[in-house]
C-alpha cells in the first residue's frame, strides 16, 4: 500500500501520490490523511497524482466522481485536480456515465502535473468549463 501525502505550504496544496495498485482501503487511508493534513493547514486544494497507479480494471475504479469523493470525506467546495496520463485511461473516464453526472464544478482531470498545479493555483470559481478532461 504505497502512497505519499504531502502539504506544499507555499501553494496551500495537498498532494496525494499513489504508486502501484489501488483499492478501497488504500484510497480511504490516503483520503483520511489528506483531509487531516488539509484541515491542519486550512487548505481545500488537492492534487491526486495517479501517474504511477496500476489500473487493473481501468480508471472507472478510481474514487473520482463527486459522490465517491464525498463518501471519502471531501466536500464539493474542495478544489480537486487528478492527473491521469494514460490515453486509454482518459478514454474510459470520458465515457463513464457516473462521472459525467457528477455535480462537482471544481474537479478536473489533467495529463501533466504542472497543468494541474496551475489550475489549482487559481482562486476564482470562473473556470467551470464544460470540458472535463484537459487535452
Amino acid at each position: 500500500m504505497k502512497y505519499e501525502v504531502n502539504f506544499i505550504a507555499d501553494k496551500k496544496l495537498v498532494i496525494i501520490k499513489n504508486m502501484g495498485g489501488l483499492n478501497f482501503a488504500k484510497a480511504n487511508q490516503y483520503s483520511i490523511e489528506a483531509r487531516k493534513l488539509a484541515d491542519l493547514n486550512n487548505c481545500n486544494k488537492y492534487l491526486f497524482d495517479h501517474t504511477d497507479t496500476a489500473f487493473e480494471f481501468g480508471t472507472y475504479r478510481l474514487h473520482t466522481d463527486g459522490a465517491a469523493l464525498e463518501n471519502f470525506g471531501f466536500k464539493n467546495s474542495d478544489r480537486v485536480a487528478i492527473i491521469i496520463s494514460s490515453e486509454s485511461d482518459r478514454h474510459l473516464l470520458n465515457n463513464n456515465k457516473v462521472f459525467n453526472s457528477a455535480k462537482w464544478c471544481k474537479l478536473k482531470y489533467f495529463d501533466f502535473f504542472k497543468e494541474a498545479e496551475n489550475w489549482l493555483a487559481k482562486d476564482n470559481d470562473d473556470d467551470s468549463d464544460e470540458e472535463v478532461l484537459k487535452k
